[in-house]
């Protein structure tokens, strides 16, 4: 039975110690990247599948406005009918933001469709670098990949959700997901540092399979990552490719485009050598054979010797093959173009006009095996792009491991839960030198799910307050319930007035961000809020990070 409750005034103080930054920023931890394999794609799935969409016209403009009836989805070619479809993207409520900067949400404007649009970036500094250094012979490409998502960054859009990832000879995370620009920028400055080291001997004998075969296993490690979160999620990858063509084996590409694909994972790749720079028509040129805008201060001086003068084998054409990877994950292939940051935009913005189309599949056949899905829209010139298919899994856990599965996965996650939607406006305040945040959490009791029990209605609200410090680790973690027995005449008082409680934290001293995670007993419903205390400590997160 479905209720509603009034606010409850609740005073609560979290132990801690004094809250400071420190002076530097340890590298992120590698995170792992396993040989890629059908079997490490495999993950849990209920019955219920969910398939994100992008249709574009003859002309590449988004189409809007469609219902079910005007979409074809197929299962192993079988015709499945849609049970529900959502439009378009909800924006986080960014006006109230913007009157309060101190006022954070998980709450969605009302009247749209799905949570907003995910992006992660990968900086392919592995493949670039190579690049650079034996056919480009300075790293110009790799330079240059940088400085375009940093321009990109500056031109972040309030519901921008971003994720940047590196892949040297590890695959490194830089930011989780975020729509804080400064803390983007710090992770591309780290970037930054990783990359400049580096280095392939001359003519690098450099296993190329190797090579290939780790870049791909990146893939699958973020797909792995990210399985969990949901909504829309796009993988954009810049990447010169890979640099021998001939060691990309169907088998590889097939078996990576289906992990990704199951994850909902489309790929999206820019070519990191941008336009075509055409030769003269006669005499030796500096920087012959590369790509991508090259302005005076790179060219060698004349009389001086410059390693670029010497090349190496001209490398293959190996973005073909992950061009062809973007295309049949869904996504597509960005080349021929310096303007990565507008590229990065524009996939966002596609994927902003999107839809979601959830079916129960009708086989029965949940015997871990891959199966494609199509799906076709009516009307001429129709472009649809969504994945490829999933690994057919049963969902076995019981209810109360799904609920401390999802409880875990929320708490974790760098990005919101929003079925339990709540605002907590936060204050930054001093004691005797140590740091503590005050807040006010405020809730619809909408969503709440009392029971009368006698004259009184009763429900459990579960509070986590979760710190992370600045690499992402968790580092403290409180836990409580709020009993809530309001009698018949306060129920009806307030009901019109929602559940509002304060609390004040005290802060661990390398705490970079609070989550808090609400769980009401009576529905399951979870929701979580992240807070960076950069925006409420600004000095202090220029002290953690450093200043260089």
């Amino acid at each position: 039975m479905r209720v509603k409750i009034a606010v409850i005034a609740v005073a609560l103080c979290l132990a801690g110690v004094a809250f400071a930054f420190a002076q530097s920023v340890p590298p992120p931890p590698p995170l792992a990247v396993a040989t890629p394999s059908a079997q490490s794609a495999v993950h849990v799935t209920t019955r219920l599948v969910q398939v994100s969409v992008t249709v574009q016209d003859a002309e590449g403009r988004p189409v809007k406005g469609l219902t079910k009836d005007d979409f074809l989805l197929l299962d192993e070619g079988q015709r499945q009918q849609i049970t529900s479809i959502s439009e378009g993207t909800r924006n986080f409520r960014a006006a109230a933001a913007a009157a309060a900067p101190n006022v954070f949400t998980n709450q969605l404007a009302p009247g749209n469709g799905g949570a907003p649009p995910l992006t992660v970036i990968v900086l392919d500094a592995y493949n670039t670098a190579y690049y650079d250094h034996v056919f480009v012979r300075r790293p110009h490409l790799l330079g240059t990949i940088f400085n375009q998502v940093e321009k990109f960054i500056r031109q972040m859009q309030p519901q921008d959700r971003v994720a940047i990832y590196e892949l040297t000879t590890e695959l490194l995370l830089l930011q989780d997901f975020t729509s804080d620009a400064s803390a983007l920028e710090r992770g591309i400055n780290r970037g930054k540092e990783y990359a400049s080291a580096l280095s392939y001997p001359k003519c690098s004998g450099t296993d190329p399979n190797e090579m290939s075969t780790r870049t791909m296993a990146a893939m699958h490690s973020i797909a792995d990552r990210v399985a969990k979160i949901p909504g829309r999620k796009n993988l954009v990858w810049l990447s010169v490719g890979f640099h021998h063509l001939q060691v990309i084996t169907d088998v590889k590409m097939d078996t990576t485009v289906k992990a990704i694909s199951s994850e909902d994972l489309p790929l999206f790749a820019i070519d990191a050598r941008g336009l075509e720079v055409p030769p003269p028509s006669t005499g030796p040129v500096p920087g012959h054979g590369a790509r991508g805008p090259v302005s005076g201060a790179d060219l060698p001086t004349p009389g001086t010797s410059d390693s670029r003068l010497f090349f190496c084998d001209a490398p293959p054409a190996g973005f073909d093959a992950i061009k062809s990877v973007s295309e049949d994950s869904g996504g597509r292939a960005f080349y021929d173009t310096n303007d990565f940051a507008g590229a990065i935009r524009r996939v966002i913005d596609s994927s902003s006009a999107s839809y979601v189309l959830d079916y129960y599949p009708d086989h029965n056949k949940w015997n871990g095996e891959f199966r494609e899905i199509k799906v076709k829209v009516n009307g001429p010139g129709m472009q649809v792009h969504a994945r490829r298919g999933y690994y057919a899994v049963m969902d076995t856990a019981a209810a109360p491991e799904k609920d401390a599965e999802r409880l875990a996965e929320a708490i974790r996650s760098p990005v919101e839960s929003t079925d339990l939607g709540f605002d907590v406006e936060a204050e930054a305040i001093e004691v005797a030198g140590a740091r503590q945040v005050k807040l006010k959490i405020t809730l619809d009791a909408n969503q709440l799910h009392l029971q009368q029990q006698g004259d009184r209605w009763t429900d459990n609200l579960t509070e986590n307050w979760v710190q992370f410090d600045s690499d992402g680790q968790q580092i403290s973690t409180r836990s409580q319930t709020i009993n809530m027995k309001p009698s018949q005449d306060a129920y009806k008082q307030l009901l019109q007035q929602g559940l509002n409680f304060s609390e004040t934290v005290s802060l661990e001293k390398n705490a970079a961000e609070i989550r808090l995670v609400l769980r009401d007993a009576g529905n399951g419903a979870i929701g979580s809020v992240i807070i960076p205390l950069s925006r409420l400590f600004p000095s202090g997160a220029d002290q953690r990070q450093g200043k260089k």
